[in-house]
This record gives structure tokens, C-alpha cells and sequence, in this order.
């Protein structure tokens, strides 16, 4: 189930809109829930990702840690990167 993610993302990152289908499943995928109870759960708590989540408890199923990893070390790279010193060119 989780290990399928959507090709594309919600426009809103931060709210679960449970009115468009794609994106209903796509958070249900993520969060390692079925569309019914995330349905549920946003009925409960709101549709903001963050309540959601807290709602869920420390349940991270393994797309979504995948998911923090991989964006993750991208941001760490991306820093380093940054604080690199440039390279001399050797002839």
C-alpha cells in the first residue's frame, strides 16, 4: 500500500484535502492509513497534516520514514554543498 506513492503532489502540503480523491489517497498512502479512516480522522481533528499526524501517534509506516530520510540527507547535501569552498582549477 505505502510502498506506492503518487507521481504527483498535493498543491497544499500542510492540509489533507479529503474532497479530491488523488489526494485523499495519496496522504492515506503516506500516513499508512486507509482513505476511510483519514476521512475520519480529519473529521476529528481538522485537515491540517500536522494534527492528523499527532492523531496518529508515533505510527510512521515505512514510505513515510523513507520519505523524511530521503528529504533528509537531499537537505543535507544541499547545505553542505553550500559551505563548500570552490574548487581550484588544475591544468
Amino acid at each position: 500500500m505505502a510502498d506506492r506513492l503518487p507521481e504527483r503532489a498535493p498543491a497544499d502540503a500542510t492540509r489533507v484535502n479529503v474532497y479530491e480523491e488523488w489526494e485523499l489517497t495519496y496522504w492515506a498512502e503516506l500516513l499508512g492509513t486507509s482513505a476511510a479512516e483519514l476521512e475520519d480522522i480529519v473529521r476529528a481533528v481538522g485537515p491540517e497534516i500536522e494534527a492528523v499526524r499527532q492523531h496518529l501517534g508515533k505510527r510512521q509506516p515505512p514510505a513515510l520514514m523513507r520519505h523524511h530520510a530521503t528529504t533528509h540527507r537531499i537537505a543535507h547535501q544541499q547545505e553542505a554543498r553550500q559551505h563548500e569552498k570552490p574548487r581550484a582549477l588544475s591544468n
